[in-house]
């Protein structure tokens, strides 16, 4: 066996260096043969090693092959499951931005999806307010109302950004320099016309919050901590302010009239240029236009009854101007059925109203409303832009696209929110100004000069129903007084007309202060008035005013939310001489007299009435309130000085008594002394006998 393994393993070689050692024939054939053998050893192990080497390298490149493929696999499979969750989260957000019905729903959703789609610490949007729009008696800063955050940034809505300290965020509201645009043109001399292009939000970005120029202007809340900050404007014009909505209604008339007279001149110029197109084509339009005025006469006399004849005349130049093309149309639409008909003049009804809606809101004075997105990244680590752990959190350049095209949705969505709220608070102030007029009007033939609660002529109108005559007034009183009496309450002047106004209220101005809290995007009047209301039925400052202590509507807004029924019902079990200014603590005297009398003491009721009848009613129930208050610490007050004077009299009395008692114990231990005296002199006027006697 060993020779067998000699003759494979050895023999080959052996052979080989045999036959070289007789073909050269060298001196040492012994030295030669070793020599040969070893060389080819050598040279067969490093073609060995060599052939190793690149094995292990094969290996190694496969290895790192399949590494990277499952590493690529991965990595598809989570940009999968994160791109199906991205989507998932969009698909949410898009749900959130279509169900929507007012800023309040929008805000805190918009920002909770923005901060978990770009994994930042915190998320809030501010409202600018100017300086100078706040009611101050010297204008200042213009600040930054933040009014909405991510739930665990909420502590950020106490405050508000003054200009003068944030001079990086209100970089986003320095005025623009717009960049002169040179007309272009081609080779011809010709003005090139591009597409417009949808510019990005103007933005500021501070990558490091720590470090830089940009840094040194930021304010920070609290500690600050290593982070980016992006702040973006988003701006719309506001359709539903208060004197937006009363110029509406009062241009109106004036507005749809333009809008009838340009229509009609538009449709004038199409017809013209019409005629002159089929002038130069030699077509023959004599005949058709003797034809067509004919018709028009006879379908404008239709069209006045209905006050549609612009609208009609508009649609009629429109069909004759395709005449040619239409007349099988036209023919088919002869023959409509009576649904159709009727589903057609809806859709028109419904085009020209939004028509006319558009033309109005272009045509009226709409402030800018500017808020601030704001985001930042504050103390949050790794995951940079560079992937470098521990590096400070910052917005990548993807990131920041992304959240430039949320914004942009949430902008568009405001603009929404706020046409759709025109649409409804423009009929709603239409029907408040027409029920205002109504009042006035009647109030105008008399009344009471005093409350303007009585009117002195027949109500007319929307008033109808809601103000009474002097004579249903005077009647509900005494029925009122009567009722208090036999249930055996106050039935002062004070406590009946109290009592008159309150059951006024909840009787006929239920639906309307319903409807503010429903619809109406802000009061005609002061606010004041309502702060007082509210304050005085027990609710909570947080419920009535902002952080910086100024009422707010959108919050009291909410409190007449499910038809009011809390308010009504508060409003209706209130009782002004249940609390005293002394029954309450510090904290809660804001909703006692001297501080109530104090929102009030400058508002005037005929001018309030002016504006809002209704609220000039709140005003006097305020009152009223105050009245109660007042005559019941009066009579407090009166009542703990006949008690005083009562207690002082049976002191007095109790005082006497125990003299008079006093006396009589006296007089009684006088006249007991006096007996034992008289008793002792007897005995010893008979001693003195007896001893003469023995003498």
């Amino acid at each position: 066996m060993d020779a067998e393994y000699l003759q494979r393993s050895v023999g080959p070689l052996l052979s080989k260096a045999l036959a070289l050692a007789v073909l050269r024939n060298p001196k040492d054939k012994v030295e030669f043969i070793a020599k040969y053998m070893l060389e080819t050893v050598a040279v067969r192990k490093k073609e060995r090693d060599v052939e190793d080497a690149k094995r292990k390298k094969e290996d190694e490149q496969r290895a790192r092959e399949e590494k990277l493929e499952a590493a690529e696999k991965v990595a598809a499979e989570a940009q999968s499951s994160q791109s199906a969750a991205d989507a998932e989260r969009e698909k949410q957000f898009n749900n959130v931005l279509e169900n929507a019905s007012s800023v309040d729903e929008v805000l805190p959703a918009f920002l909770q999806f923005l901060r978990g789609m770009v994994g930042a610490s915190a998320a809030y949007i501010g409202r600018l307010e100017s300086g100078a729009a706040r009611g101050d008696d010297e204008a200042g800063p213009d600040s930054l109302r933040y009014i909405a955050a991510t739930p665990e940034n909420e502590w950020i809505l106490e405050k508000k950004l003054d200009a003068n300290k944030g001079k990086v965020t209100f970089k986003l509201f320095e005025p623009e320099e717009e960049p002169e645009e040179l007309p272009e043109e081609d080779e011809d001399g010709n003005p090139i016309v591009r597409a417009p292009v949808d510019p990005p939000l103007r933005s500021v970005f501070v990558p490091d919050v720590l470090l830089g120029p940009l840094a040194r202007q930021l304010h920070f809340w609290r500690l600050p901590r290593p982070g980016c900050y992006y702040a973006l404007r988003i701006q719309l014009k506001n359709s539903v302010g208060e004197e937006t909505l009363d110029e509406c209604v009062e241009r109106e008339g004036e507005l749809l009239q333009q809008k009838k007279e340009e229509d009609e001149a538009r449709a004038q110029a199409e017809k013209e240029a019409e005629e002159e197109r089929r002038r130069e084509a030699g077509e023959d339009v004599e005949e058709e236009e003797k034809e067509e005025g004919e018709d028009d006469e006879e379908e404008d006399e239709e069209d006045e009854d209905d006050g549609n004849a612009s609208a009609r005349r508009s649609r009629r130049n429109k069909k004759k101007s395709g005449a040619e093309e239409n007349e099988d149309e036209e023919e088919e639409s002869d023959e409509e059925t009576e649904e159709e008909r009727e589903e057609r003049e809806e859709k028109e009804r419904a085009e020209r109203e939004r028509a006319e809606e558009e033309f109005i809101i272009q045509h009226i004075n709409r402030p800018l409303i500017s808020y601030a997105l704001c985001l930042d990244t504050l103390g949050g680590v790794g995951g940079s832009a560079s992937g470098v752990a521990g590096v400070p959190r910052r917005f990548s350049d993807e990131q920041m696209e992304s959240i430039q095209k949320a914004a942009k949705k949430l902008q568009q969505k405001l603009v929404e929110l706020d046409r759709a709220a025109f649409t409804i608070q423009r009929q709603k102030r239409k029907q408040l100004l027409e029920f205002q007029r109504d009042v006035l009007a009647s109030l105008s033939g008399g009344g009471n000069e005093e409350d303007g609660s009585g009117a002195g002529g027949e109500p007319v109108g929307l008033a109808q129903g809601v103000l009474r005559s002097e004579e249903e007034k005077a009647e509900e009183m005494d029925r009122i007084s009567d009722e208090l009496e036999q249930a055996g309450k106050h039935n002062t002047d004070e406590d009946v007309a109290y009592a008159y106004r309150t059951e006024l209220i909840l009787t006929n101005f239920k639906p309307f202060l319903s409807e503010y809290g429903e619809h109406m995007s802000g009061i005609r009047g002061p606010m004041e008035i309502l702060q007082a209301v509210f304050y005085l039925l027990g609710y909570p400052k947080s419920a009535v005013i902002d952080a910086q202590g100024q009422p707010e509507w959108s919050r009291m807004r909410q409190l007449f939310s499910g038809e009011g029924e809390e308010f009504f019902g508060k409003l209706r079990d209130y009782d002004p001489r249940a609390t005293s200014f002394d029954s309450v603590s510090k904290e809660d005297r804001y909703t006692q007299s001297p501080a109530v009398s104090k929102l009030i003491e400058s508002l005037n009721v005929e001018e309030v009435r002016e504006r809002n009848y209704i609220l000039s009613e709140l005003l006097l129930w305020v009152r009223d309130v105050l009245a109660v208050k007042k005559r019941a610490k009066i009579e407090k007050a009166l009542a703990e000085r006949a008690e005083a004077k009562r207690r002082a009299a049976e002191e007095k009395a109790k005082r006497e008594e125990e003299e008079r008692k006093k006396r009589e114990e006296e007089e009684e231990q006088r006249r007991a002394n006096g007996e034992v005296a008289e008793g002792e002199e007897n005995e010893e006027g008979e001693e003195e006998e007896e001893e003469e006697d023995e003498e």
